[in-house]
């Protein structure tokens, strides 16, 4: 709940090694969405200047949801036409994204959205409301932020995390793995329900651990800031989880950090 309060050191220091790093919480759930992907994937196709294999993905997946027999090849030449003349008006209209959101959703309205709705019609969250509309003029705010890249593929890797390190909470990484997983305050104040609800925090505590393929860090903080407050940390409520730690025997390294804020930090 407080992801920001508790890496902002850590995406500082990251900055200043050139290493990019961002909040995922906001950002997984729409990307997503399927009409999103649908949009990225387009994208690649059709303004990257080289698309390699994103143009027969998306070729083959606008096919699909047209319904087109693999053998009707004059169904697929159209199909190819509107895919290129989609790709020349991206060209000429914009040869890298523009870092303005409306000019990238006027980019998707014309080039992408043409192919959509198949897609679009396919699932019951987008019939209703402004939830589509939502959804891709969220993805032009991300690509206009990402725009600064320069090339619509370093864009687009920045919209979809490509070579950025991702900050999550425990439940927003359900289902997601990395090869390693940095697990920022194992402490009593992150895991304050653990006395009424130790079954279930032990589980969040499993959730952690599993993301990880092949290295785990955890970290301690004998003073955590939370926002403008600063708290002394313990461990007592959560000992059961350091017990576990001890018993696989994971080794433990002590170091002494002074922060901006004169914090002391093992």
């Amino acid at each position: 709940m407080k992801t920001a309060d508790y890496t902002r050191h850590i995406v500082t220091a990251l900055e200043a090694d050139k290493i990019a790093a961002r909040l995922e919480d906001t950002i997984l759930d729409f990307l997503a969405e399927p009409v999103v992907q649908c949009c990225i994937l387009g994208l690649r196709a059709l303004a990257c200047s080289e698309p390699r294999q994103y143009w027969s993905e998306f070729r083959e997946m606008i096919g699909d949801v047209r319904g087109l027999d693999p053998d009707d090849a004059p169904r697929w030449r159209t199909l190819e036409s509107e895919l290129g003349q989609a790709r020349r008006h991206i060209a000429a209209s914009a040869e890298k994204p523009p870092d303005d959101a409306e000019a990238l959703r006027e980019v998707l309205r014309t080039a992408v959205e043409p192919f959509l709705a198949p897609i679009r019609a396919r699932y019951s969250q987008y019939a209703r409301g402004t939830f589509y509309e939502d959804c891709l003029g969220k993805l032009a705010e991300v690509l206009a932020q990402e725009a600064r890249r320069g090339a619509w593929q370093a864009a687009l890797d920045g919209v979809e995390g490509i070579g950025t390190v991702p900050i999550l909470t425990i439940h927003k990484s359900k289902g997601l793995e990395y090869e390693a997983v940095f697990f920022i305050g194992l402490e009593d104040g992150a895991f304050w329900n653990f006395g009424k609800a130790p079954d279930q925090e032990m589980n969040a505590f499993y959730v952690a651990v599993s993301r990880a393929k092949r290295k785990i860090v955890f970290t301690f903080s004998r003073v955590r800031r939370i926002g403008k407050q600063s708290s002394r940390q313990s461990a007592a409520a959560i000992g059961a989880i350091y017990k576990l730690m001890s018993k696989a025997g994971v080794h433990v390294q002590q170091h002494t950090v002074i922060s901006d804020t004169d914090t002391t930090a093992t």
